[in-house]
């Protein structure tokens, strides 16, 4: 909605698969496709108040659901990776990133916060068992010292998946990686739209930038207003205001911390170009 901008393919699966209001600087795929502007080519079954550059092509089979790339099982790797690093110390429920702070592998036990000035420099990965926000130009990087590597920082309450478990960056906070092919990889457990209600997962917006992957294989992910991110997995996804979505080549080779050999690989995330 509101001249969102992917540039990529922009692929929506199944029966119920949907492109709404988004501008899209290569093909569209998806049973429905309206208000939208599609670049290059348009693959549907209903079409509606689009515009499309290329060639449409009515009557198109629906894209067939695949597995998302990151299994349940994976997350609960890094998280027993995280937590073999130690557990924090939490104050009233929370705990608050204040200066510049070196971290992980950690279990956070509660709410994690970043805010302003503040620094966070990983150094392996982090399992919060509350909500995680980051806001007010703070800063997140993978430490030096893990160059071309990519860190999870996972939002997941067992007890609670539905209300809790959220991740929220907002206020032009900055993601930065260690060399190339280095990301910071946002996950949130969080079940709300799997199971129908209404809770975003992830919540990113107002010009929250940098190397920063964002995932909720069982939840939405929400962006808006000038948003730039380099890749955005989700059960759904909602843009808003302006939001842009760019995704990179290569994300399949990413090499994670903390797995067997030195390092976790993902096989099968593949991006459009």
């Amino acid at each position: 909605q509101n001249s969102n901008l992917i540039k990529g393919d922009v692929i929506s699966a199944g029966p119920t698969g949907l492109i709404d209001g988004v501008q899209a600087t290569s093909s569209a795929y998806a049973h429905t496709i309206r208000d939208s502007q599609i670049d290059k080519d348009a693959h549907y079954q209903i079409i509606s108040s689009t515009t499309v550059g290329g060639v449409l092509y009515p009557n198109s089979p629906d894209q067939a659901v695949s597995p998302l790339p990151i299994s349940d099982a994976l997350i609960a790797d890094w998280e027993t990776a995280a937590a073999a690093g130690g557990t924090v110390t939490c104050s009233g429920g929370n705990y608050n990133i204040s200066g510049s702070v070196t971290l992980g592998p950690k279990k956070i036990p509660c709410n994690l916060s970043i805010d302003g000035s503040d620094r966070l420099y990983l150094t392996g990965p982090l399992w919060v068992t509350g909500n995680i926000q980051f806001s007010n130009t703070s800063k997140v990087a993978v430490d030096e010292s893990l160059s071309g590597r990519t860190v999870a920082i996972i939002a997941d309450n067992p007890s609670n998946q539905t209300s809790s478990s959220k991740i929220s960056a907002s206020n032009s906070a900055e993601f930065q990686g260690a060399g190339a092919n280095s990301y910071i990889l946002l996950i949130s457990q969080n079940k709300s739209a799997e199971q129908g209600g209404g809770t975003s997962a992830i919540d990113v917006s107002n010009s929250v930038f940098g190397k920063v992957l964002v995932y909720a294989g069982h939840g939405k992910i929400a962006i808006s207003n000038t948003v730039n991110l380099k890749e955005v997995t989700a059960y759904r996804i909602e843009i808003n205001n302006s939001a842009k979505v760019i995704y990179e080549t290569g994300l399949a080779n990413l090499l994670f911390t903390t797995g067997p050999s030195g390092g976790y690989t993902i096989d099968e995330w593949r991006e459009t170009q």
